[in-house]
C-alpha cells in the first residue's frame, strides 16, 4: 500500500516537472503553456477561461497565444490546489514536512514557509522546517526569527511575543497581519487558500474568472471593539475593494473563536474584484460605488453556509439553511426583488434594522439561484449558469447592477426578476418548513430603499 507521504513525495515531482524550478522574484514564469509541436510558454497565465486567445503575462508584458495551439496549461493555482487537497487533519509531522518541501520545490515559497510554521507549531525542534525559515542555533537551544525582522527569540519568548504584538505572514495570494497567535494566523491563510481554490474551481470557468498576482491584505483584530467601523451603527468585520480602502479585509478573532470572524465570506467578496474586474478598468472609488451589494453578501455567505472543518482544513459541501435567516425573510419583505437588486452596499451596514432583512434576502436569494436544481419559468431552466453569466456581465463587462441586464440574463423562457418572487419563496417555504406570512412591499416611486421602516416586533 503507498502511504500518504509517498503520493505526496510523487505528486510534488510531478508538479515540479509540469512547472519547473522557483523562478527569480522579477520574472516570474512558473506557469506552463505547451504548444503543439513540442514549443513551451512560461509566464503566468492571466486568463484561460475567456473565449478568444490565451492571455500570458511574461514579464509584466501581456502575451496571447492562440488557444487552438494550446495542447496544455499548468499553473501555480493548479498546483496550489493539489498540494492544498494532499493537506489534511490526522498527518504525520513528517508527512506534514514534505508537504512543505514539496511546496518548496514547486515554487511556492511562501506556502512552504507557512506549512514549516505549521510544522513547527507540531514538533518545535524540526530540524529541516528551522533551516527552511532561516532560524538560528543547535537542537534545544534554537532562536526563531520574528516575522519581518532580525529579531531572535526563544520558542517560548517567541510565542508569547505573537500574543500580544502584531506580525505579518504570508501565502501564495494572501498576507494576513494580526496579534492571535502564530496557529491561528497559519490556519487563518491556510483556510484563505482553500477558499480561493474552491472559488477557482467551482466558479472560476463560468466566470471566466482571472488569476491575480497582488497579496489580498487581511488584518485580523483581537475583538470586535477594535475593528475600524464601517460605520457608525452596525459593528462587524467587512472588506474594502475600493481605490480608498485598498482592498483590504477587516476582521476580528476573540480567543473562544476557532476562526477570524465571516473570514470565508469577507474572501469572496474580495475574489469577486480581483478575478473579474480588470483594475486598469477603474475599481470602484468608495464603498458607496461597490457594483452589486446583493451579489457580493449573498455569494459570500452561500459559500460561508458551506463551510466546515477544523481551522486551516475548511471544505465546502452542502449549503446549510439558517432558519433565522429564512425566518426574516418569510415574516417580512418590506420590498420586491427588482428593487432589492438595487439596495446599496452601505444599506447592508449602516441601520441595524434594516440591515439583517437586506442579508436576509440576499444569502437566501443567492442559495436559491445557486441551486442546481432550481427550475422557473415554462419550460424549466436552470437558473445557476444565467445567474452567473448576469455575474460575469455586473463585474467584468461593466454592465453594474442593472435590473434590465439580470432580465436579459433570465431569458425570455423566465421572464423578469420580480417574476422569481414566488417560487423562491415557495422554495424557502419548503426548505424552512414555514409558510410566508407578509407579502412583499412595493415601495412608492419616490420612496428611497434606505428609508425602509421595519417593524419592531419583528426585529
Amino acid at each position: 500500500m503507498i502511504s500518504r507521504r509517498t503520493r505526496a513525495r510523487s505528486l510534488a515531482a510531478a508538479l515540479a516537472a509540469a512547472l519547473g524550478s522557483a523562478p527569480a522574484a522579477q520574472d516570474d514564469l512558473r506557469d506552463v503553456v505547451e504548444l503543439h509541436g513540442g514549443e513551451v510558454r512560461r509566464g503566468r497565465v492571466v486568463q484561460r477561461h475567456a473565449p478568444g486567445d490565451l492571455l500570458l503575462d511574461v514579464g509584466g508584458r501581456r502575451v496571447r497565444v492562440p488557444r487552438a495551439e494550446v495542447v496544455s496549461v499548468r499553473t501555480v493555482g493548479d498546483a496550489l490546489a493539489e498540494l492544498l487537497a494532499l493537506r489534511r487533519p490526522g498527518l504525520s509531522v513528517e508527512a506534514d514536512w514534505s508537504l512543505a518541501a514539496s511546496a518548496a520545490a514547486l515554487g511556492l515559497d511562501a506556502v512552504a514557509r507557512l506549512q514549516a510554521w505549521h510544522v513547527l507549531l507540531r514538533d518545535p525542534e524540526h530540524a529541516e522546517a528551522h533551516a527552511l525559515l532561516g532560524h538560528r542555533g543547535e537542537p534545544g537551544r534554537r532562536l526563531w526569527r520574528w516575522p519581518g525582522s532580525d529579531d531572535w527569540l526563544p520558542a517560548d519568548a517567541f510565542a508569547d511575543r505573537a500574543r500580544r504584538e502584531r506580525f505579518t505572514l504570508e501565502s501564495e495570494h494572501f498576507r494576513l497581519t494580526g496579534r492571535g497567535g502564530l496557529r491561528a494566523a497559519v490556519d487563518a491563510l491556510f483556510d484563505l487558500e482553500r477558499t480561493y481554490a474552491a472559488f477557482r474551481a467551482e466558479l472560476g470557468p463560468a466566470l471566466h474568472a482571472a488569476e491575480f498576482f497582488a497579496k489580498v491584505d487581511v488584518i485580523v483584530h483581537p475583538s470586535l471593539r477594535d475593528l475600524p467601523k464601517i460605520s457608525t451603527t452596525v459593528e462587524e468585520p467587512y472588506c474594502d475593494p475600493s481605490l480608498r480602502g485598498g482592498g483590504v479585509v477587516h476582521t476580528y478573532q476573540e480567543a473562544t473563536m476557532a476562526r477570524p470572524a465571516r473570514l470565508v465570506a469577507l474572501a469572496i467578496e474580495q475574489l469577486l474584484y480581483r478575478t473579474l474586474l480588470d483594475p486598469r478598468a477603474g475599481l470602484p472609488p468608495t464603498q458607496e460605488h461597490r457594483i452589486a451589494a446583493w451579489i457580493e453578501v449573498g455569494l459570500g455567505r452561500w459559500f460561508e453556509s458551506r463551510a466546515s472543518a477544523a481551522p486551516g482544513h475548511v471544505e465546502f459541501g452542502a449549503p446549510k439553511l439558517d432558519p433565522l435567516l429564512a425566518g426574516r425573510v418569510l415574516r417580512y419583505r418590506p420590498y420586491g426583488l427588482h428593487q432589492f437588486v438595487h439596495v446599496p452596499f452601505l444599506a447592508y451596514h449602516d441601520d441595524p434594522g434594516a440591515a439583517p432583512f437586506h442579508v436576509a434576502h440576499a444569502t437566501l436569494f443567492v442559495t436559491w439561484l445557486m441551486d442546481e436544481a432550481t427550475r422557473a419559468g415554462t419550460p424549466p431552466v436552470a437558473l445557476r449558469s444565467r445567474f452567473l453569466a448576469y455575474v460575469r456581465a455586473c463585474y467584468a463587462d461593466g454592465k453594474g447592477n442593472s435590473s434590465s441586464a439580470l432580465d436579459r440574463a433570465l431569458g425570455a423562457e423566465v421572464g423578469r426578476v420580480e417574476d422569481l418572487e414566488q417560487p423562491w419563496i415557495a422554495w424557502l417555504e419548503r426548505a424552512a418548513g414555514m409558510r410566508a406570512v407578509r407579502q412583499p412591499h412595493v415601495l412608492r416611486p419616490r420612496r428611497s430603499l434606505r428609508d425602509i421602516v421595519v417593524p419592531p416586533v419583528i426585529r
